[in-house]
């Protein structure tokens, strides 16, 4: 189960390799590494964006505000019109990755 992990935390287990993590729905993976002080990605189709500490906390204060059986649902960390939703994700394209990071880093504790 996803629980909110801090942005600090996150960014000390991720290291300047890039290594490949699992998207939600598990039918592709993407890139993550540190650069910069920041986590970096790469989606599977290049776009390379970053995950600031602003970034990182609004998706945690969403995994919080979502029921945890639907923390692993893609569907409810992007921009939509069902009420499940989310309204106002900080990037509509890397933001339902960083649940899957969160889910990612949690399964090497």
């Amino acid at each position: 189960m996803i629980q909110p992990i801090p942005y600090e935390e996150a960014r000390s287990m991720i290291g300047i390799t890039e290594v490949q993590v699992p998207t939600l729905g598990n039918r592709s993976s993407f890139a993550i590494w540190i650069e910069n002080g920041l986590i970096m990605m790469r989606n599977s189709r290049g776009s390379i964006g970053k995950i600031d500490k602003v970034h990182w906390e609004a998706v945690m204060q969403r995994i919080s505000a979502v029921p945890e059986n639907e923390r692993e649902m893609t569907s409810r960390y992007v921009l939509g019109t069902y009420p499940y939703n989310w309204n106002q994700p900080p990037n509509k394209i890397f933001s339902p990755a960083v649940p899957a990071i969160v889910r990612y880093l949690q399964a090497m504790r």
